[in-house]
């Protein structure tokens, strides 16, 4: 007869922590790549001439191109960004942090401690992984979400753990069912990815799944 698998308690953790992580994300990425696009299209600049050779001809308008702006040019675009996160209720804990930039590296930091927590089941160090090919790290991720995936809560669990409410069955979004902040919901969710770095997602686990 075949052997049940039991995961530990830190493997479902780092799964969870995944999981919330995918879903902040995605939470946050319609609306920061929104309003840095507004702006670029309000500053309708082109390049800095340093750029010319390099920069696509007319005005600048792929916020993933805004470096290329003049210095003058892409302060004003983070001032007018800045403004626009504010008024869209997205805290950070310093005011020149981008939530989209905390919000990848909290899923960053959060599959690496997957990595970290199955190595007795894989066998595979983060470390080592860190040496795959893209694609091969990625399928290694993946396999462990799927272990694990039967263990975790439940997306309304684990978003309501973060304050966001999920609507009635059938409709998707992250994890399954659209995240509808409640009040309040979306700064929380910011917040809880705003010290992103070394140990952040241990710490947003420890706040939040408890």
């Amino acid at each position: 007869m075949p052997k049940t698998f039991s995961p530990s308690p830190d493997m479902v953790r780092a799964a969870e922590s995944v999981f919330l992580a995918k879903a902040h994300l995605e939470m946050i990425t319609p609306i920061v790549d929104a309003y840095q696009r507004q702006a670029l299209q309000q500053l309708n600049a082109a390049a800095a001439e340093r750029w010319h050779d390099v920069a696509p001809a007319g005005p600048i308008l792929e916020p993933a191109q805004a470096f290329l702006l003049a210095d003058g040019d892409f302060k004003t675009y983070i001032d007018m960004t800045r403004q626009s996160r504010q008024a869209a209720g997205l805290v950070v804990d310093d005011e020149e942090q981008c939530p989209l930039l905390l919000a990848q590296a909290l899923l960053v930091e959060a599959e690496r401690l997957l990595l970290v927590a199955t190595e007795p089941v894989s066998g595979i160090s983060a470390t080592r992984a860190d040496t795959f090919k893209v694609a091969d790290r990625r399928r290694l991720i993946d396999l462990a979400l799927r272990l694990l995936a039967p263990f975790v809560r439940d997306a309304n669990a684990l978003l309501d753990g973060i304050g966001i409410s999920c609507p009635p069955r059938g409709e998707q979004g992250p994890l399954g069912a659209q995240a509808t902040p409640q009040e309040g919901g979306v700064a929380a969710g910011a917040n809880a990815g705003a010290a992103a770095g070394p140990g952040a997602c241990q710490s947003f686990a420890d706040r939040n799944l408890q």
